[in-house]
């Protein structure tokens, strides 16, 4: 606690209003808000939780709780951090081992755990056994429903369909596999993989959010206008991403961070709402005049 004390890891709040810091409290006031309704709301992994509840009331005492618990697990994730900086504070590593921050929870693990005890195994499938399989049961559930079905002049035996999903659970999987690849040489540039994720999450949910807004709080709104307002939306935050110069670069970020991921889900959502539905008013006006 001393050492936290003394370099500042204790600090809470960050009231810097900044739109390229990520971990400030009005990013993670308004963007995490934005983004969590995002995740919470529109995802489908998510949602097949909801259906799992009794009701309607238990689903939602469930998120509700989430949310205590969430806020206790990454508490936990921060103090367990803190005591990383710490420990090789006074243990540092050899000048010709690089470690980038990704690694060095994974490094301690291995390498100073106390062997023969199976507690290295144990916090590595705890690390590992994180809620993959819901993402891939609803990634093949999406492609069945409303892809393949749909297609399918007849409806197939139960026994044909359960077996296409397990080949769609399996094909997701791989691309998980892919993906996770992926981010692993995004994170070898030096950015943290975390970082990458909830970028990646504040493109995907922040413009459905913007859909499903146009679906419940317009009436004109149709699949033309809010594909357009989807689309506009993403060039923008495409263009924020990666067509701005370079504006920050810390120990643990470097430069090219443009617009923190908490405010792309606040401006994805916000900006496919609002063109989807001036394209909606355009369109109507247009078809009322003919």
């Amino acid at each position: 606690m001393n050492f936290a004390a003394e370099s500042g890891k204790l600090q809470v709040f960050d009231l810097r209003w900044s739109w390229t810091e990520p971990y400030t409290f009005w990013a993670s006031l308004i963007g995490g808000a934005v983004l969590t309704i995002g995740t919470h709301g529109t995802d489908h992994s998510m949602v097949q939780r909801y259906l799992s509840a009794k009701s309607q009331r238990a689903a939602g005492g469930a998120l509700l709780a989430s949310g205590f618990v969430v806020l206790a697990q990454f508490a936990m994730f921060l103090f367990i951090g803190i005591e990383l900086a710490c420990y090789f504070s006074q243990h540092p590593l050899p000048p010709e081992t690089k470690l980038k921050p990704d690694e060095v929870f994974a490094h301690f693990i291995i390498n100073r755990y106390p062997p023969n005890t199976g507690l290295i195994g144990l916090m590595l499938a705890a690390i590992l056994a994180s809620n993959l399989s819901s993402s891939l049961s609803a990634s093949a559930a999406a492609v069945i429903n409303d892809f393949y079905l749909p297609w399918r002049a007849t409806p197939p035996e139960s026994g044909q369909l359960l077996l296409l999903t397990r080949i769609l659970t399996l094909v997701f999987g791989v691309i998980q596999i892919a993906l996770g690849i992926l981010a692993e040489r995004i994170s070898a540039t030096g950015s943290i993989v975390v970082d990458a994720a909830l970028t990646i999450a504040g493109f995907v949910f922040g413009l459905l959010l913007g859909v499903f807004a146009l679906g419940v709080f317009t009436r004109r709104a149709g699949q033309v206008s809010a594909l357009l307002g989807m689309a506009v939306g993403l060039v923008l935050l495409l263009f924020l991403q990666f067509g701005l110069p370079a504006v920050t670069a810390t120990d643990s970020r470097p430069a090219g961070l443009r617009v923190a991921f908490p405010w792309l889900a606040v401006i994805g959502a916000g900006s496919t709402f609002l063109c989807g539905w001036l394209i909606s008013l355009i369109a109507s006006h247009r078809v009322a005049r003919v």
